[in-house]
């Protein structure tokens, strides 16, 4: 009975089209970012004060609803999993989680905030982001507040599912939360210009993809078309 669909990314329209046969019906408008100016590394080690988180640890984030399944079991993988492989690795990294509804708590690298109160405070501290989610559909709108929060990411291919983000060109992309995500990690950690120069593609990305004033432009214009 339709006229049009928006899709959000290209899968999403390769969905519709093989399971309805909607050849010339579906046009895709991706999810976007607001693009605000960069915090400095002086704001940046303000936050961590204010939060009583150590300026000179190099901090791990990822956010969500805790009532969304896969995000709950991304905040336990990175709980029970990923954090404590790094308490050997490397004592100097925190990890630092948040959202609706997740438990307030701390271990000896990992901390859990609960409620994001300022967003883009909460993106500020961070010198890393991680999408370790192995479930979930559509596009994952904290991949973009990353890329616009111009940092590096390690992400499974679910995380970046929907998202043009190339692997080590945007992103670093791994297939679950394994060894080989932990490795990926540490590669960051290890190779300072590598994460500035993905940290810098990935707000390239944003700015140039996923800027919601660019995409709202193009919603106007396919309004208009149809």
């Amino acid at each position: 009975m339709v006229d049009h669909i928006i899709a959000v990314s290209n899968k999403d329209k390769d969905t519709f089209v093989k399971k309805y046969k909607l050849i010339d019906k579906v046009s895709v408008i991706p999810s976007g970012c607001v693009i605000r100016p960069l915090s400095s590394k002086k704001e940046s080690y303000k936050f961590k004060e204010k939060h009583g988180i150590d300026p000179l640890s190099k901090i791990v984030i990822f956010h969500g609803s805790y009532q969304h399944p896969p995000n709950e079991e991304a905040f336990r993988l990175i709980k029970d999993f990923i954090a404590p492989k790094f308490e050997e690795l490397n004592e100097n990294i925190q990890f630092l989680v948040g959202g609706s509804d997740v438990p307030v708590l701390e271990t000896t690298n990992f901390k859990s905030v609960g409620f994001i109160g300022n967003m883009w405070e909460f993106l500020s501290m961070a010198d890393i982001a991680i999408v370790p989610l192995l479930k979930g559909g559509g596009t994952k709108l904290k991949v973009l507040d990353y890329l616009s929060a111009g940092l590096p990411i390690v992400t499974t291919k679910k995380g970046i599912e929907g998202i043009d983000a190339e692997d080590y060109e945007h992103v670093l992309i791994v297939d679950s939360v394994n060894d080989e995500f932990i490795n990926k990690i540490n590669y960051f950690i290890e190779n300072e210009d590598e994460m500035i120069r993905i940290g810098i593609n990935a707000r390239k990305l944003a700015e140039n993809k996923y800027d919601w004033n660019k995409i709202g432009d193009q919603l106007n214009n396919l309004f208009e078309e149809i």
